[in-house]
């Protein structure tokens, strides 16, 4: 069931995928501890249908001081890939607010107050065919405040914040429905 959604679509910008070694990714904490077996990012590709290779999204532990997280490349869970040509069409922009959902082979556990972040990966990018774009918020009237947007250009070695035209990517989190029986 859905648990968390952050997607306000008052001043949204998308960043695309240049290349396989670029990774975006957006920091979040909880207030209770949850276990999450999906995630929903807002994506689009442009021309629908062409974009090359599978996207995949991973949660991941962080490190730094509060505040300043970055993705540590501990991975506690890794989505099924989805194909890129399946994610939604670009029709207009703003784009309409419409998510792609990755589910995950098991539940993640996430503690409470700790930071994490969700990290998205395209796995064959060729930008000649087409783009997929991730999209966020630049206002920071509308801003997150238990994270932000960050971007890697080497494969996750190293982090720089979208400050100015990212501040947070919209993204769903889903809990795993209990065990009634």
């Amino acid at each position: 069931q859905l648990l968390l959604q952050r997607a306000p679509n008052v001043t949204p910008n998308g960043s695309t995928f240049q290349t396989a070694n670029y990774r975006q990714a957006q920091t979040f904490r909880l207030a209770a501890g949850k276990s999450i077996n999906r995630i929903g990012v807002r994506l689009s590709a442009s021309p629908a249908g062409f974009p090359p290779g599978d996207v995949i999204v991973e949660i991941q532990a962080t490190t730094g001081a509060f505040g300043s997280e970055v993705p540590s490349g501990a991975i506690l869970g890794t989505s099924f890939p989805k194909a890129g040509s399946t994610i939604v069409g670009l029709v207009s922009f703003p784009p309409p607010v419409f998510f792609s959902t990755f589910d995950f082979a098991q539940a993640i556990q996430l503690q409470a107050n700790v930071s994490y972040a969700i990290v998205v990966r395209q796995t064959v990018v060729n930008v000649n065919q087409g783009q997929i774009a991730m999209y966020g918020e630049n206002s920071a009237a509308n801003q997150y405040v238990d994270g932000r947007s960050l971007l890697s250009t080497n494969a996750g070695a190293s982090w720089s914040p979208l400050t100015g035209f990212i501040l947070d990517f919209d993204f769903q989190l889903y809990e795993s429905a209990p065990n009634t029986q």
